[in-house]
């Protein structure tokens, strides 16, 4: 079985969209010691054996729960997306985050529409909009821009970005390395895979994974899919990425195809059982 989670900070609070997928630092690390005597890397669990841990994102949040883990003893694979690395730019989705948080408008004229935002699940409402939107956009700096664009309409130009959303350094990921964390590759941008051709998500992969030698970062066939939804393998092979993995709550854990396997999702590790909770489930699921 392999677990998929976004990253660990001090205090994530669920009424907050800047901090939604995070964990607690504390409650994440206390959780995955009961199970540490399971943990193994991602080759093992593929086949069967153990439970693994894997990190999706290039935010420090994800470096942190990395480091973490890994100072806990236990394998992790964090997979990242060098474009953000290398441009020192957050993920759209952090800028949209931040200024949905930081905004105080009570409605906001999007697009010739008027749209509430006087309360969490009207702003929610209008977030699942603006995501709709980036992932139809092909190109990362379309997409960057079109998150500035939605900040300046909710009023807030320059949102503040925590710490825990900026990009690690290469120095960063080195030092990850050093501790004995695998470095997996997310695809070069967050690009939504869905709407890609062939030819595209080739593109992807293989720019990721010649950066990430490039740097000493990478020796493997790792390929996690951003948003862990979409496999757009047709025509192209998906022997030709190595193993793939995706996090998608509407498939059962474990092997989904010939080189995919399914992830569990533990973005919301709260309770002192949550996470043995959600193990425990998705092993019935699946030899159910």
């Amino acid at each position: 079985m392999i677990l998929a989670l976004h990253g660990a900070i001090n205090a994530p609070d669920p009424q907050s969209f800047t901090s939604r997928n995070f964990v607690s630092e504390q409650e994440a690390i206390q959780q995955f010691k009961l199970i540490s005597a399971q943990v193994v890397d991602v080759a093992e669990a593929v086949s069967g054996r153990g439970i693994a841990i894997t990190v999706d994102d290039s935010t420090e949040a994800a470096a942190n729960v990395a480091r973490l883990l890994a100072d806990a003893g236990m394998a992790v694979t964090l997979f990242v997306n060098p474009w953000n690395i290398e441009s020192r730019q957050v993920y759209p989705f952090a800028v949209l985050n931040c200024a949905l948080d930081q905004t105080s408008l009570q409605q906001v004229g999007f697009e010739g529409v008027v749209y509430p935002l006087a309360d969490r699940a009207a702003k929610e409402r209008f977030r699942r909009l603006v995501k709709s939107r980036l992932l139809s956009l092909r190109n990362e700096d379309d997409r960057v821009s079109f998150a500035a664009y939605t900040a300046e309409a909710l009023c807030v130009p320059a949102p503040a970005i925590p710490s825990y959303l900026q990009p690690p350094t290469l120095d960063d990921l080195q030092s990850l390395l050093d501790l004995g964390v695998h470095i997996g590759n997310h695809g070069w941008t967050h690009a939504s895979y869905a709407i890609m051709s062939a030819a595209e998500f080739t593109e992807q992969v293989r720019l990721a994974e010649g950066w990430l030698r490039e740097h000493g970062l990478y020796e493997g066939d790792l390929f996690a899919v951003p948003d862990g939804k979409a496999l757009p393998m047709r025509p192209a092979r998906a022997s030709d990425f190595g193993t793939v993995l995706l996090a998608d709550d509407r498939l059962r854990p474990g092997r989904v195809g010939p080189c995919a396997h399914n992830r569990v999702s533990v973005d919301e590790v709260s309770t002192s059982n949550a996470l043995t909770d959600q193990i425990d489930r998705a092993r019935l699921d699946s030899i159910s």
